[in-house]
């Protein structure tokens, strides 16, 4: 499950699994998103949690309907915890954001 979020004219807390088989990028198994929405709804704060024993560094990329990447973020995961965009990210109606790696 490479895709994690569409946008849509109105967003919706959404929490998916990023660790499905097949899907994931590689060193990305125990890693969920979690992309909540805040003032407007283009804009959204995304939350990594990491239930491995080992600290990640999660790139999160946001992409366009025609497969463009227009913005990434990178995400600090504690062991065991929970990180999060503290700037948080623009999300245009129908943009996606995906796993694009993890450290």
């Amino acid at each position: 499950m490479k895709t994690l979020l569409k946008a849509s004219g109105l967003l919706v807390a959404s929490t998916l699994m990023a660790n499905c088989s097949g899907g994931a990028p590689d060193g990305c198994s125990g890693i969920e998103l979690d992309v909540q929405p805040y003032g407007l709804p283009t804009n959204v704060h995304l939350y990594v949690k990491n239930s491995s024993d080992e600290p990640r560094l999660v790139r999160l990329n946001v992409v366009d309907p025609d497969g463009n990447v227009t913005d990434r973020a990178v995400v600090s995961a504690p062991a065991g915890g929970i990180g999060e965009d503290k700037s948080g990210t623009y999300l245009p109606q129908g943009h996606e954001v995906t796993i694009s790696s993890c450290e």
